[in-house]
């Protein structure tokens, strides 16, 4: 008996992932700073849910700081209509 595995593991097991989130031009650089993976893998798990960015105040605007800020938030996508 023969089998065929048609199955790309390095293809198909992909998890959803952001590209880096960076930092601010510091000495004239940036520096990547973080990525969302999901732990879950496969191509209808990366459309269920999205990250936000929002609340970003400039460098020089937060009181006693040098830096910026920002808020992250996780969104649910409503793939189903249930929600």
């Amino acid at each position: 008996m023969t089998f065929t595995n048609n199955y790309n593991t390095n293809k198909d097991e992909l998890e959803a992932r952001t590209p880096f989130i960076t930092s601010q031009k510091v000495g004239g650089k940036t520096t990547n700073l973080f990525k969302i993976h999901r732990r879950s893998h496969g191509t209808a798990t990366n459309y269920e849910f999205k990250i936000a960015i929002d609340s970003i105040r400039a460098a020089g605007t937060v009181a006693g700081s040098d830096y910026g800020t920002f808020a992250m938030r996780l969104r649910r996508v409503d793939t189903d209509g249930t929600i």
